[in-house]
């Protein structure tokens, strides 16, 4: 949900012309299945039935593309040199969430995603 500035925010705020001084918060929650989007579009964009315009899967993917590259931050400690006969015994890997809930996935259902 991208921060946006000069909106009226909650409720609270609707219709009386005055702004939050926060601002608020853009409810596009594009998630992250950019296979699904890509299969309803064959199914209802111009390939298929052509109920739903193909700049609307476009742009929803390019919002999913958006959200994946700004979901985490992955750090790694890794040796100077690795002997390949030999591989690795252990790899320190830092998974840090930056989307102020559960990582997005590829699935419908997020109830088993890692927090």
């Amino acid at each position: 949900m991208p921060a946006l500035k000069n909106v009226a925010g909650c409720n609270s705020f609707q219709n009386t012309g005055r702004i939050h001084p926060e601002g608020g918060r853009r409810h596009d929650l594009a998630g992250a299945n950019i296979g699904m989007l890509s299969i309803l579009n064959q199914e209802f964009g111009s390939a298929g039935t052509a109920e739903i315009d193909d700049y609307q899967f476009d742009a929803s993917i390019l919002r999913t593309q958006e959200t994946l590259a700004k979901a985490a931050r992955l750090n790694m400690v890794v040796p100077d040199e690795v002997h390949l006969s030999q591989g690795l015994k252990e790899l320190e890997v830092t998974v840090t969430n930056l989307t102020g809930h559960k990582l997005p996935s590829g699935y419908s259902d997020r109830a088993n995603d890692v927090a």
